[in-house]
């Protein structure tokens, strides 16, 4: 029955769901069984049907999932060891994709491939929200002052002198240096950049902040940038450094949210900017190159995740709680890029 398909299975044809259905297995687990181990290799996709788990990190209790969520996301597009374990709270009904069958599916260009890419960057985006609110709410930050400031007309003029056009840097030369696109076909490469404009950020300068609309999502071609958390009005805590082939600001775009955290420019950068209508574009595309933009998406939100959490830990032990739903990660290493 349809009903008892996952929901990434809606708006496909019954040709496609019966395919993709015949590729699952129904599994069920008892209370208090494990579903996935930490530290194991596998990257079986679990989809849950009904019931509930918990997320461990060693003996913390890091999280939880129920009814329509998706685990194991992270493993199966990363391919690193899982980095948590799951267990069922009470009886639990799974419906399981292998690697196996999930490779077969995609070399059939089944249309679910494309459902579970963009179901698996909500999810992933959704996590990386939780722990930027996490750590908000458990950090008391450091002095951080904006700049610039964007009210009024004299921080117009300081923001257009920050903020400046850069036309004459290659974007797919860019793409197909970093860790997000290296994998991919060169047409496919050139293609994703011609979405991007390019622009140079003075050293200082904000290039996205936290609260509002995200109405654009950047990849960092040259310098640093500088992601941060404000609380309150002065202080602030930074969660990560990015370096060159990086992209941020694409997690709000996923979740159609306000950003959660803020990009600084620690030194004179050269940014591609890609606006939302075309990443919207991109994500709701069903070919080759739409679903190698979103893998390209998921790996770099993996890489978010990993930095996001390890903050996260560092605070949340200091204050002794952990409340929210967050994960911890281990480095991806160049399986990550195949």
């Amino acid at each position: 029955m349809l009903a008892a398909y996952p929901p990434v299975f809606a708006g496909l044809s019954m040709d496609a769901s019966q395919e993709a259905a015949s590729a699952l297995q129904h599994v069920e687990v008892d209370a208090g069984g494990a579903i996935m181990i930490e530290g194991e290799v596998d990257t079986t996709l679990a989809f849950i049907v009904a019931g509930s788990c918990e997320i461990w990190q060693g003996d913390t209790k890091i999280g939880t999932a129920g009814a329509r969520d998706i685990i194991g996301e992270v493993e199966l597009f990363a391919r690193i060891p899982r980095i948590a374990s799951v267990t069922a709270s009470n009886h639990v009904t799974l419906q399981i994709l292998d690697d196996e069958s999930y490779t077969s599916l995609c070399e059939r260009g089944n249309p679910v491939i494309h459902a579970i890419e963009r179901a698996a960057l909500r999810r992933i985006s959704d996590r990386l929200r939780t722990m930027n609110n996490s750590i908000r709410s458990n950090s008391e930050g450091t002095p951080f002052a904006l700049h610039p400031q964007r009210d009024g007309l004299l921080s117009g003029i300081v923001s257009a002198f920050m903020r400046q056009k850069k036309p004459e840097i290659d974007a797919a030369t860019v793409l197909a240096a970093s860790d997000l696109f290296s994998w991919a076909p060169g047409h496919i490469v050139q293609d994703i950049s011609e979405q991007f404009e390019v622009e140079e950020f003075k050293k200082d300068a904000m290039i996205c902040r936290q609260g509002e609309d995200g109405d654009s999502m950047f990849v960092l071609a040259s310098g640093s940038v500088e992601v941060v958390l404000l609380i309150g009005k002065d202080r602030a805590e930074s969660v990560a450094t990015l370096v060159p082939g990086q992209a941020f600001g694409d997690a709000s775009i996923a979740l159609r949210s306000v950003r959660t955290a803020s990009c600084v420019a620690r030194e004179d950068s050269i940014v591609m900017t890609m606006p939302r209508g075309k990443y919207m574009e991109l994500h709701g595309t069903d070919n080759d190159t739409g679903s190698i933009f979103r893998q390209g998406m998921i790996r770099n939100l993996i890489v978010q995740l990993i930095s996001t959490t390890g903050r996260f830990v560092e605070v949340a032990g200091k204050v002794g709680t952990m409340e929210d739903e967050v994960y911890r990660g281990t480095s991806i290493d160049s399986a990550w890029r195949g």
